[in-house]
């Protein structure tokens, strides 16, 4: 920004007068009107309307123009100041940006002079300014001279760019949007025009009105296809056929023009043979559409007068769309409809100056001015003036994006730094693109916001200017140059993306080549390089000239003219910019997508756009009004694929591709075709797990243009096994649609504290599935008990606490008991409890479902099951037992003898757990201290795998050595001796070490010794111990107990009442935002003494703590216990001991995310100088004003104890009002000690400060509970 510039902006503090800008989204290139008033610390946006007088909205604008004051007033989230990890996996640490962009640059040149100028990538957007473009292929090609600099829009318009140079002989579009005012007829194909570009279709329905005909080609009915006199809903790929057929029929009735092919073109000898092979038999047959619409089409075009062809993504985003650019200029050239009002190819882009990119060359061999590093008379141009030596600029090129990103995941690309784009959600099989941002020593982003998806993998961020913060010239489709004026002052130390690229060149010691003051002294170099080989030429705008008004290039010197439509008209005379002056026929033949659907992967998908979102959402999705109209992701399925996979509208639904998985909504709807889904590309990352639909797309690419084929992928579908609420067409949800009907056979009915229940009860679902049944899924929380009655339902359930039901079961629970819960005349069930059997009430909310069942009226199929997760043997029977007894009613009989095969278990679960490196082994507590606390980090960068806030880690420990040898000494058995243990042999030694939990003392063990000894007094006091477990148990463990009351038992008979040993599971207490590669954990390590002095200890404590090294680890994922999806949503965490230890994590995340919304922190332990774990970060986050309130309780420290719940009621009145305010509630702690005496205090606080009876406490908190706004993890 210059000196002057800025000045007035400071001093702007109203302005009465519009200031003309144009509109930052999509590549129509709106006209806008700003006005600004005055604000705290400068002016800031009052309103915007659209500019009457820019020639191409004329005053229009569609709901994200319209939306552009709401953008700029939402300041969360804006990155203000630059960000460093200190290390990777550490938290960004704010820095000025003078001190980030030296960083940037030093260790730029680092890597430069170490390794080479291909070592370092540039990755950059068709959002940034001309100027801003123009910069990053200057430092790129003529200073640092690598070939990786490579641009969002080669997912985009490269192939358009490609068709046009290989048809035309230059990049850009003949016409212009003028030609919409009088053309007979539009060819849209590929093209959503209606919601991706409406005011073009705005524009295009106003000359329908008058007469024109619309021809739609899309697999989806769209709403641009709602519009069309003929729509062709095409097969996905097969445009190619298509257009090859329409030019055939066009020959075969003379409908095209001899003379201007034989004056104007080259090539047109070869193509009548050509087109001898697609005649409309063979057309329709290849792309799905009837003979007689084909001919329709043709006709249409034959007799238009003048037409238009326009498309976008729909032909571009193909392994063959350089090949279809070609494809639509024949048919143009062929009809003479070309280079005069009302006719010709209009390609339409998809940012705001993708075309202005493609004329400063940052894609593949570009240099600016339409120039190309293969021409050595290019090349010496900008050397010249560059004022490079001769020879500087390279003449090799890259090979495109998604090789670029493949060499930096081999480890070749060292650095890379992306400007103003999020590829980890944008770029095909993504995967690739987070590997190589993982894998290279440097990442640097440079954007306006502090987190996106590709943020989280950055090392430094740089802080850009906004939209109306900076100076800028953008270029639209049709080539119209329109400067974005600073209006407001730049957010916090952002810096226009051009400033900063200076910076950075400055810091690499280029400098001297870098030093602009202003974008104004870029933008004149910029009009040095006018082309007369393409006919490119800017010379005549200028600054001045464009605060006055858009222009259209060519604009040469001296020529006053704002407008100049149609190109290649010289005085008058048609020369395209080829060597022969003649355009060129390419006989493109069809060519199938690289991807085709299969057994395995049956369904092709397709994505795109919605009207009201943009890319992905960085912007849109923090505008309210936008998020109303399109607030959800969804997945588009025709109705005779949902009923035959039995999804209904808004069910969940799993797609899978070869390269990954969404989970998205169903929209069921004619608007596919049978065989393919729709879903958009917007949502990623940042707005939830599996969202991203690019996880799935196909990154093969285009042999000419290197575009990947985003628009056709093989997938499968299945129904999420959840029910949930429906979705309405526009992808919202409905609560208050009625749960369809189910499809036949069984209810799996689950409830789950931890998930493991919730894991049994979906591989019950895949084995009804797998026997012909059609069962379903469906959580306790959604079920309304009326729905039970004439059903078979399989209950899978957990316990929580002392007989209670999991959270997620509670409102069931209390529906279930209730005095007037209804009959369930017609129910069938059967009941398979989860537990832990060192508890004395094991599966006890299991036989509490199981009794009430049978009150209300149903009917046991199998006597319920109780068992412990790991028994899969008693699971596995009691599955084959109930499928066996289930109605199957007209299904095929259920063949059990051959179960199907199960689906390999992802990485990173219970059932595949991985070996992760302990990397971290920190005591928190002082030597001196009572209890020992340690910090925990397990390594999991080998292992492509991730973990959410909120969620548990799994660990698998091992029994000590000593303890092994203790227990065969109590029991005399021998460790050598070989048992069985699932299936396999192994030594006793090896069994006790690796499978038995030879520590815990259970009810089952008492009985069993109980029963055994000969030593009747001794009998009586395991008996009595059985009834208080809990207090008897203190002090000792399994082998004391074994070694007191020692008995003469056989292996086979420890195996029987020996429980395994289970994996341990504890709260993660890091965000995945601050620590991507390390999980961390806060854990008490248990030790004490025997009642004989010997040392004992927690078995996976201690393990942990003495011995871990490489430790089988698993995710136990927390869908529900995550900080709120609303960044202003405010909530209260309450954690005693090591229960602080999501709340870490949750503290870590909302602020990498910048969650505006409060945050409250009750903590408590013993002591404050041994137990207040993290107090320096906690202190810290309270001085810096980020935890808003913490609420600490050392019980120890004074006389009268004091805990988390004591001041939960002392704040009994803020607490409430911040319910009333929407907070959520966390708690972490023990169940049967903190966290119920925490819920006690919330029914007094409800009950007190509510003035609600104990029964409307009760319910008040009940609805906390069902709308996840009381959530626990506690143990």
């Amino acid at each position: 920004m210059s000196a002057g510039h800025g000045e007035a902006v400071a001093t702007r503090d109203d302005c009465a007068e519009a200031i003309r800008t144009v509109c930052s989204y999509c590549g129509v290139g709106c006209g806008i009107d700003v006005r600004t008033k005055p604000g705290v610390g400068g002016p800031v946006i009052a309103n915007i309307v659209g500019d009457q007088l820019h020639p191409t909205n004329l005053g229009r604008l569609c709901t994200k123009g319209a939306t552009h004051a709401d953008l700029m007033g939402n300041t969360e989230g804006r990155a203000i100041d630059a960000l460093i990890r200190p290390a990777r996996g550490e938290e960004f640490v704010a820095a000025p940006v003078d001190d980030a962009v030296a960083a940037v640059g030093t260790r730029l040149r680092a890597i430069l002079d170490r390794h080479g100028p291909d070592s370092i990538a540039l990755y950059v957007s068709g959002q940034m300014s001309m100027e801003a473009q123009y910069l990053a292929t200057k430092l790129a090609k003529g200073f640092i001279r690598t070939v990786n600099i490579e641009s969002n829009s080669r997912l985009c318009m490269a192939s358009a760019a490609t068709g046009y140079k290989q048809s035309l002989g230059a990049d850009g579009p003949p016409g212009s949007y003028s030609d919409i005012d009088c053309a007979d007829l539009f060819f849209v194909v590929g093209a959503n025009m209606a919601d991706c570009h409406p005011i073009l279709f705005l524009r295009m329905a106003d000359r329908m009105r008058a007469g024109a005909k619309l021809i739609v080609v899309d697999p989806r009915r769209t709403a641009t296809a709602d519009k069309a006199d003929l729509f062709l809903q095409i097969r996905p790929g097969t445009d190619l056929a298509l257009l090859n057929g329409l030019l055939h029929l066009l020959v075969a009735s003379g409908d095209i023009d001899t003379d201007f092919i034989a004056e104007h073109t080259e090539g047109w000898d070869a193509m009548e043979a050509f087109l001898a092979d697609y005649p409309p038999a063979r057309v329709a047959e290849l792309t799905g559409l009837t003979e007689a619409d084909i001919r329709t089409a043709a006709t249409m075009i034959g007799q238009a007068g003048d037409w238009m062809s326009l498309w976008t993504m729909g032909l571009n985003q193909s392994t063959h769309g350089t090949w279809n650019t070609n494809a639509i200029c024949n048919l143009h050239l062929a009809t003479g409809a070309i280079c005069r009002p009302g006719s010709g190819p209009m390609s339409l882009t998809g940012q705001p100056n993708a075309m202005g990119g493609r004329e400063m060359g940052y894609l593949g061999p570009g240099l600016p001015g339409q120039r190309s590093v293969a021409s050595a008379d290019d090349r010496a141009f900008v050397e010249a003036v560059w004022e490079l030596a001769p020879g500087t600029i390279r003449a090799d090129t890259n090979r495109g994006t998604i090789d670029m990103f493949e060499q930096m995941a081999a480890g070749d690309i060292k650095a890379c730094w992306i400007i103003c784009t999020n590829p980890v959600a944008t770029v095909p099989n993504r995967t690739t693109v987070i590997t190589g941002l993982e894998t290279a020593e440097l990442v640097v982003t440079q954007d306006a916001y502090r987190d996106t998806a590709t943020n989280r993998y950055a090392d430094v961020v740089l802080p850009a200017a906004l939209w109306a913060e900076a100076d800028g010239v953008m270029v639209n489709s049709e080539r119209t140059l329109t400067m974005v004026r600073e209006c407001v002052s730049p957010a916090g130390q952002s810096r226009p993306d051009w400033q900063l690229i200076c910076q950075v060149a400055d810091a690499m010691g280029f400098g001297a080549h870098f030093g602009y003051e202003s974008s104004e002294q870029i933008f004149d170099e910029i009009r040095r390089f006018a082309n007369p080989k393409t006919g490119y030429d800017i010379r005549g705008a200028s600054y001045q000239r464009l605060r006055e008004t858009p222009v259209q290039w060519p604009c040469p010197p001296g020529d006053e003219q704002n407008r100049h439509p149609i190109r290649y008209l010289n005085d008058g005379v048609l020369a395209f910019p080829t060597p022969s002056r003649r355009a060129v026929f390419h006989a493109r033949p069809h060519m199938d997508a690289r991807e085709l659907p299969d057994d395995d992967y049956p369904f092709v998908l397709n994505t795109g756009r919605l009207a009201h979102q943009w890319h992905t959402m960085t912007k849109t999705g923090r505008v309210a009004k936008l998020n109303k109209l399109n607030g959800n992701p969804f997945v588009e399925i025709n109705p005779d694929d949902a009923a035959a996979l039995g999804i209904c509208d808004g069910r969940t639904v799993e797609l899978q591709s070869r390269r990954g998985r969404a989970v998205l909504p169903a929209v069921v709807t004619d608007r596919v075709r049978p065989g393919n889904c729709f879903a958009p590309f917007h949502w990623n990352d940042e707005h939830g797990e599996y969202l991203a639909i690019n996880a799935l797309t196909s990154d093969a690419v285009d042999a000419d243009s290197l575009q990947p084929e985003l628009k056709v992928c093989a997938v499968s579908l299945r129904p999420d096994r959840t029910l949930r609420a429906s979705t309405t067409a526009a992808g919202q949800p409905s609560m208050n649609a009625d749960v369809p009907a189910p499809a036949p056979g069984p209810w799996v009915l689950w409830a789950s504290q931890t998930g493991n229940a919730e894991e049994l009860a979906a591989g019950l679902v895949d084995q009804l599935e797998a026997a012909g049944l059609g069962g379903r899924l469906v959580s306790m929380d959604d079920c309304p008990v009326s729905d039970l009655a004439q059903r078979d339902v399989l209950v899978v359930t957990s316990t929580f606490g002392d007989g209670d039901p999991p959270d997620n079961g509670a409102g069931f629970w209390d529906r279930l008991r209730a005095p007037d819960a209804p009959e369930l005349r017609g129910l069938r069930y059967a009941v398979l409890g989860i537990g832990d059997r060192s508890y004395g009430q094991f599966c006890g909310h299991a036989r509490s479902l199981d009794t009430r069942l049978a009150e209300l009226g149903g009917a046991r199929l199998l006597d319920r099951r109780d068992c412990e997760v790991h028994d899969e043997e008693s699971v596995t029977v009691w599955a084959r037992q109930v499928i066996e007894l289930v109605d199957v009613g007209e299904s095929a009989p259920v063949a059990l003898d051959a179960p199907a095969a199960p689906r390999p278990a992802e990485p990173f679960t219970r059932a595949r757990p991985v070996a992760a490196r302990l990397a971290r082994n920190a005591r928190l507590t002082p030597a001196s201290a009572a209890k020992e606390v340690r910090q925990l980090g397990f390594d999991i960068s080998e292992h492509d795998v991730s973990y959410a806030v909120g969620d548990s880690l799994g660990v698998l420990p091992t029994n000590s050595d000593d303890d092994v040898v203790a227990w065969l000494a109590a029991t005399g058995l021998r460790g050598d001796d070989v048992v069985e243990v699932d299936g396999a042999e192994c030594t006793l030694r090896e069994a006790l070490t690796e499978s038995y939990d030879i520590c815990r003392i259970t009810p089952n063990l008492l009985a069993f010794l109980a029963e055994t000894t000969v030593d009747q007094a001794a009998a009586r006091d395991l008996r009595a111990a059985r009834t208080q477990l809990d207090t008897w148990r203190l002090g000792r463990n399994g082998i004391d107990v074994v070694r007191a009351f020692g008995v003469n038992a056989t292996i086979e008979q420890w195996q029987e009442v020996l429980v395994r040993l289970t994996p341990r599971l504890y709260s993660i207490s890091s965000s995945p935002l601050v620590s991507p590669h390390e999980v961390q954990l806060t854990v008490s390590i248990v030790r004490y003494r025997a009642p004989d002095g010997a040392q004992r200890g927690g078995v996976c404590s201690t393990f942990l703590a003495d011995r871990a090294r490489d430790v089988p680890v698993f995710l136990q994922k927390s869908p529900h216990f995550r900080p709120p999806d609303d960044t202003s949503t405010p909530i209260v965490m309450i954690g005693a001991g090591t229960g602080i230890a999501p709340f870490r994590g949750f503290l870590q995340e909302r602020r990498a995310l910048g969650h505006t919304g409060r945050n409250w922190l009750f903590f408590g332990d013993r002591h404050r100088a041994e137990n207040f774990y993290y107090g320096n970060d906690l202190t810290g986050m309270v001085t810096d004003g980020f935890l808003n309130r913490l609420d600490l309780a050392f019980s120890r420290d004074q006389r009268k104890r004091i805990y988390v719940q004591d001041n939960m009621i002392a704040e009994g009145a803020q607490l409430w009002a911040w319910l009333q305010d929407g907070a959520h509630l966390y708690v972490c702690g023990d169940a049967a000690g903190m966290a119920r005496d925490v819920d006690t205090a919330l029914d007094t606080i409800i009950g007190t400060h509510g003035q609600l009876s104990a029964e409307a406490a009760r319910d008040y908190k009940r609805e906390l509970v069902a709308d996840k706004r009381y959530l626990r993890d506690v143990y």
